[in-house]
Order: structure tokens, then sequence, then C-alpha cells
């Protein structure tokens, strides 16, 4: 199986996909570092909405409730590690409070997205400065991807890729490479999905409808 890409000029609506993809890469991170947290974080998310000021109102309560939290599970956390044979229960009662306390305290924080918009500038100007006089091939194999007919990385070392609108981020433990679909040659995007999800270590999401 052979996939070829030939890099064009990178259009401008790529960008905002490449947050997206960026976004979702760094979510699926955090969930499984801190599955918990996530949880809660999911929980507070699937609550409905009420007016501006409802929200304001609601924001300050769960900063109140977070730092509450936080002390009390402190108060318990410092006797439960000196004895945790003896106090398990109030170590496990007390991480817990901890750890509720830092989701209700700091989610807003959590949600910033002003590194990831600093990651997405970074990674787009390298792209953007692609010089339209020198031709440049990216290709699919069974064994890896070639750049220019140096390899890259070998196709099972290919941690996680996100599929957009028109791009696909792909990265592994030491880079990552974007690609335009529109410069796939000889095949659709649908068939380099295909041969992307037989790979069976890779984490693939999709995100063609991120605008």
């Amino acid at each position: 199986m052979k996939f070829t890409f030939l890099l064009s000029p990178y259009e401008e609506r790529g960008k905002s996909q490449l947050f997206d993809a960026l976004n979702k890469l760094a979510e699926m991170k955090s969930r499984k570092a801190c599955p918990k947290m996530w949880a809660g974080i999911d929980k507070l998310n699937a609550v409905p909405r009420g007016s501006k000021g409802t929200s304001e109102k609601k924001r300050k309560r769960y900063k109140v409730y977070g730092g509450f939290l936080i002390i009390l599970g402190l108060f318990a956390l410092i006797p439960g590690v000196m004895a945790p044979k003896e106090l398990l229960d109030v170590l496990i009662v007390g991480a817990a409070a901890f750890l509720l306390g830092v989701v209700y305290l700091f989610q807003p924080q959590i949600n910033s997205h002003q590194r990831l918009h600093k990651e997405t500038e970074r990674i787009w100007s390298g792209y953007k400065t692609l010089d339209e006089g020198k031709s440049a091939t990216v290709v699919f194999q069974d064994t890896g991807i070639w750049e220019n007919d140096q390899m890259l990385v070998a196709i099972e070392d290919l941690l996680q890729a996100a599929f957009c609108q028109d791009v696909i981020l792909l990265n592994w433990e030491k880079g990552f490479i974007l690609l335009q679909k529109k410069d796939l040659q000889d095949a659709d995007a649908d068939r380099f999905l295909e041969f992307m999800k037989s790979q069976p270590a890779l984490e693939i999401y999709q995100l063609e409808s991120a605008a």
C-alpha cells in the first residue's frame, strides 16, 4: 500500500482546523493523565447552561466550593499521608475532595486555549513558508513515512492522527506532520483513512465537520 502527498501552498482555512486537531490531541492526552478530573469536568459541562448572569453566579459559586474542598482535602490528606495504613479511608476521601476542589476552582483555566493558539501559530507559520518553487513529497508505505526519499518515522511508531475537513495532523514521539487532503495523489482521503485505521497502535480522531 502506498499513498503520496505532493505538498502545495497551505490554504488559510486549514489554520483553524489545525487548532481543532491540536485541541483534540491535547484533550485526549489530559484525559488519560487525569481521568477523574475530566469525569468531574464532563459532569459540569453536562449541566444545562443558563443566562450569562446565572452562569457568572454559578462560576463564582464553584470557586467557593473549590476552595472549600481543597482546604478540606488537605486537612484529610496530611494525617492520611502520615499514617496511610491506619487512615486509608481518610486518605482516599481527602484525595477525592482535593481533586474535586481543583476541578471546581480551576475549570475555567483548563478551558483556556491561549497556549494552543500559540502552538497553532508556530506550526502554521512553518508550513506557510513552504517554497512554491520546490516540490516536496510525503509518501506513506507499510514500512513508514518518507519525505523526499528520507524516512521520517516507522509506521508503527505513529501515535495519533486527527482527520479534519481539509487537513490531517499526525504525530509521533519526536515529531509531527501536517498534510492537506487535496495534496493526496491517486487516491482519496477515505482510502487513506482506512489505511491509517489498519495500524493497530494508532489513535484516530475524526473532526471532518471542523470548519
